[in-house]
């Protein structure tokens, strides 16, 4: 049993305004929209075909396109292509944007650029490391593949500041001519990457720029200091998904009411 709630998140260059909608909740202030989205999906057993979700993003992008000069989408590929396959890679045309059977030109949307993002999820996008001089580190930044594609790393969080570099829980390590026993109780990090497809671009775009706008996403929550896991407009659209009750706790519900129901048959 599968529920597919998608929801879109507009944020404002300014960082100060941000919108989000879902199915059957318009476009409103993300406070507000969060408890519409709960209040109207929270205790549902949802379903929708790859139509269904497919055609919910071409009116979402419909409602916005055009009324911005510069409008970025920011789709994440993992979570979404079941319900929009142009995010799937033999169907992803460079500098179109398809929603049914015929692709369409970017420039049908003035001011549309689409970079698609993909993370380390079912190991899409390989763990990274960073090389500085002869020892290994951590570092943020951009990375370039081609001329299409990037990858993005954020830094070593204050959580994690105890972490050791150059470690192993399970593979020994020379050091100079000693070998170094597997430290299995130390700390370690990795950087998550992310990968950055600049999928569509208006002419005379640079793909680089778009690439690092989305990387700078990473730091522009105002609340934390330093770089989060996704941009941040795709944070706020993660984190709508607690004010959706998880399934498996809809489920419980369900089997403690069927077990309720049962007693009061037989009278118990």
């Amino acid at each position: 049993m599968t529920r597919q709630v998608p929801v879109a998140v507009l944020v404002d260059p300014t960082g100060r305004t941000i919108h989000a909608c879902a199915p059957k909740v318009a476009w409103m202030p993300l406070h507000r929209a969060q408890h519409e989205i709960s209040r109207h999906h929270m205790l549902t057993d949802q379903k929708r075909t790859p139509e269904e979700i497919t055609r919910f993003f071409e009116r979402v992008l419909r409602s916005v396109a055009g009324q911005y000069p510069s409008l970025l989408l920011l789709p994440c590929a993992q979570n979404l292509r079941w319900g929009w396959p142009h995010l799937n890679n033999p169907d992803m045309g460079m500098d179109t944007i398809k929603f049914g059977q015929q692709p369409q030109d970017i420039t049908r949307y003035p001011g549309l650029r689409h970079v698609r993002v993909r993370t380390t999820d079912r190991g899409e996008v390989s763990d990274s490391y960073a090389v500085n001089g002869k020892d290994e580190g951590h570092a943020a930044g951009y990375w370039i593949a081609n001329d299409r594609i990037f990858f993005s790393t954020g830094e070593k969080p204050v959580s994690a500041s105890r972490a050791v570099k150059a470690a192993s829980k399970v593979v020994p390590r020379w050091k100079k001519d000693d070998l170094i026993n597997a430290r299995t109780k130390a700390m370690v990090w990795n950087a998550r990457a992310l990968e950055y497809t600049v999928a569509a671009k208006q002419a005379g775009d640079v793909a680089d720029d778009w690439a690092a706008v989305t990387h700078d996403l990473r730091w522009a929550t105002p609340h934390y200091d330093y770089s989060v896991s996704y941009p941040w407009p795709l944070m706020a659209a993660k984190q709508l998904a607690q004010y959706v009750m998880p399934l498996e706790l809809l489920e419980e519900i369900e089997a403690e009411d069927d077990t309720l129901a049962d007693s009061n048959d037989t009278g118990e």
